[in-house]
């Protein structure tokens, strides 16, 4: 059998191992993959060579990539392609009977009836996680999968009868999706992705597939407080349970979780690890959910006492001799936000910065930039609090005006508050860079195992993160991705076009470098790297991007034919 896949991320990864190496393969993407299987009589790779505009995948205008896939007995395609092979099929009956995803496969092959779909704008890879953790402290059989970063076809072969499967479904997944779990989660709907949806009722449409196949016997769960989840599950014929109202699980105003009827106590919200308001609706979706299989508080309760979040979450960072840090970030104001201890405003450390912001006392603020890692600010000044986001702003200032503002008796005038805020602002967003460098730096070496991608060298004192695309440019953003470690030898050579990176990450020395001599250093630096692979990361999201190489390459290219050879 030849099989098509159309698109190289995780589910067509994983296409390609559960049906093995039995059969002949044409794997298409819109752009090249540094991560393709070897080309050989039984698989043959097909892609752009262009660049890709920016976005989610299914935008480009050129479908050339796309020929020969209805010559295949089966084609897989990545859901967001979906668009461009409509463009290039259209609705022909022929093709899309023998067209299918992981999403499909899955249901139509799983021995388990127990799924669980967690669906909605936001917060579904929390609320999956939370379900799939309380139903494992239950002794429940349980696997985790879909957008969450696994594909179901990789649990497939381990999913037994009895067992339950907890799934996060995005809007792309769900897009003309003919099956519905036994479970349906829906959490707040909001508009997203409207890039690629026509229109909102498209979206939600799409959500809807979720709860729209279920039988009597199934349930739907919603959140109470959005019209747009009540819409969502009012598709299904099963019981309809919503969270945030009884008898779903409900955040009380005296500071506990309840669920059921009648009521019964789950747990105090300030002893629930998970910070931020917003995730008291991913915890009630959660213990709604898992009181429908497993009504266990024990087990409920131990989760949420120690799952601090998924990566990259708003979580406790680490606790050391009292201290906790927490992951802050800056607002769009250039003010940094110093997060909540938990959701209760009037916790101890909550109060004590509300009563340094109403005195103006001073403080030192340690910037996390990796783990274990930090950069001190001094002074800096809690300047507002937000209790709706569980957070407070501050901003930076110099030490020599202190005594202006926290050492007076009296209350600065609004002239003088005028220009403290000016001051701050700009001190704020000068510490706001210095931060940002440090931290990209210490990820980019991090990543790269503190080695120079060039030479290897491992000195950290000599080290630079370079960035592929100046950060002074839009796509120039502080990511491990438009990164590279480089001595600082390199870096400078890197920085003046002496050598360039072709997007295969091969280094490319210009030709009037090659030729000219100049002792020992250049001999075996600069002119020894000419075609030698650079070392990159070994997880994919930490490789130099392509698309950044590729504009990166093409000034060099323009720097190297501007100079004699």
């Amino acid at each position: 059998m030849r099989i098509g896949i159309v698109g190289w991320g995780i589910e067509g990864q994983s296409a390609y191992r559960y049906f093995g190496p039995a059969h002949d393969y044409l794997i298409v993407s819109e752009e090249p993959r540094d991560d393709f299987p070897a080309e050989s009589d039984k698989v043959h790779l097909q892609f752009l060579k262009a660049e890709r505009p920016p976005g989610i995948t299914s935008n480009v205008t050129d479908l050339s990539y796309l020929d020969g896939v209805e010559k295949c007995n089966k084609v897989i395609y990545s859901v967001t392609a979906v668009r461009n092979l409509q463009q290039k099929f259209g609705e022909a009956s022929d093709f899309w009977h023998k067209a299918t995803t992981v999403q499909h496969i899955f249901f139509e092959n799983v021995k388990t009836k127990n799924l669980i779909g967690v669906t909605g704008s936001k917060g579904k890879g929390t609320t999956s996680t939370l379900i799939y953790e309380m139903l494992k402290a239950a002794g429940k059989p349980v696997h985790l999968a879909g957008n969450i970063g696994k594909s179901v076809l990789d649990i497939l072969g381990d999913v037994k009868e009895s067992d339950w499967v907890v799934l996060e479904l995005t809007n792309y997944q769900l897009y003309r999706f003919p099956y519905s779990p036994h479970i349906a989660v829906c959490l707040m709907i909001t508009k997203e992705h409207l890039d690629w949806h026509p229109n909102m009722s498209d979206y939600v449409s799409a959500k809807a597939n979720l709860f729209s196949h279920q039988k009597k016997d199934d349930i739907a769960i919603y959140f109470a407080d959005n019209e747009l989840s009540k819409q969502v599950a009012g598709s299904s014929l099963g019981t309809k349970i919503p969270y945030f109202a009884p008898p779903g699980a409900v955040a009380k105003d005296e500071g506990i979780i309840v669920v059921g009827d009648p009521e019964v106590e789950v747990i105090k919200t300030d002893e629930i690890k998970l910070i931020g308001e917003h995730n008291l609706q991913n915890v009630c979706a959660a213990v709604t959910t898992v009181w429908q299989i497993a009504p266990d508080v024990q087990a409920i309760h131990k989760v949420l006492t120690t799952f601090g979040g998924l990566p990259h979450r708003l979580q406790l960072v680490r606790e050391l001799e009292g201290v906790k840090y927490y992951d802050d970030s800056f607002g769009t104001d250039g003010l940094l936000r110093y997060r909540y201890r938990g959701s209760n405003r009037n916790h101890p450390d909550n109060r004590g910065l509300r009563l340094a912001m109403e005195h103006r006392l001073p403080l030192v603020y340690f910037h996390g930039v990796v783990p274990g890692k930090y950069v001190a600010a001094w002074p800096v000044f809690v300047v507002r609090d937000d209790p709706a986001k569980l957070a407070f702003s501050v901003a930076v200032d110099d030490a020599s005006h202190i005594g202006l503002s926290a050492l007076e008796s009296n209350p600065p005038s609004t002239a003088h508050e005028d220009i403290d805020s000016g001051r701050r602002l700009y001190i704020t967003a000068a510490v706001r860079q210095r931060l940002h460098q440090r931290a990209f730096r210490e990820r980019v070496l991090s990543a790269y195992r503190h080695q120079c991608a060039f030479c290897r060298l491992r000195h950290e004192e000599l080290l630079d993160a370079a960035h592929i695309v100046p950060d002074s440019e839009p796509q120039g953003e502080p990511l491990v991705s438009n990164g590279l470690a480089l001595c600082k030898l390199h870096h400078a050579a890197f920085d003046r076009y002496f050598l360039g990176v072709r997007p295969d990450y091969v280094v490319e020395v210009r030709p009037d470098i090659l030729k000219e001599h100049d002792g020992p250093t250049l001999v075996h630096a600069i002119q020894a790297l000419h075609g030698v692979r650079i070392a990159v990361p070994s997880q994919s999201i930490l490789k130099p991007a392509v698309g950044l190489l590729e504009i990166r390459y093409k000034r060099f290219l323009h720097a190297r034919d501007g100079v004699p050879s």
